[in-house]
């Protein structure tokens, strides 16, 4: 529960009716009070008590500009220090580009791998 939702006290009957359609699937049946299931709840925002009703403007207000947000830094290869980035952390830190570099590798050696078995066949 909150404490700024005031719950509707309605009740309702709801039927549920569940029965076999003999080829391994159910069909479901619901039915409601007169009233179609109508809920009203509402929600009373809490207000913040002050001790002035009536605050006053500063006399002098400050003629500084509002501070600029920090900029994360960043390495030389210009990926951020900081783990300020919104993707969620998972553990793994690896680069995509020794993957695709991983992969392209291995793909090399067996296109070579099978060109050197296509010769060694033809030679015999």
């Amino acid at each position: 529960t909150d404490a700024n939702i005031v719950y509707d006290s309605h009740e309702e009957t709801v039927t549920v009716t569940v029965s076999d359609n003999g080829d391994g699937t159910l069909h479901i049946e619901v039915a409601y009070d007169e009233d179609s299931a109508v809920f009203n709840n509402t929600y009373e925002p809490t207000v913040p008590h002050t001790d002035d009703d009536n605050p006053k403007p500063s006399p002098t207000p400050s003629s500084d500009p509002a501070p600029l947000p920090a900029v994360p830094s960043t390495s030389d290869n210009g990926k951020p220090t900081s783990n300020s980035s919104k993707t969620p952390q998972t553990g793994v830190n690896s680069d995509v580009t020794t993957w695709v570099w991983l992969g392209s590798s291995s793909l090399l050696a067996l296109f070579i791998a099978l060109i050197l078995r296509r010769r060694k066949e033809e030679s015999k």
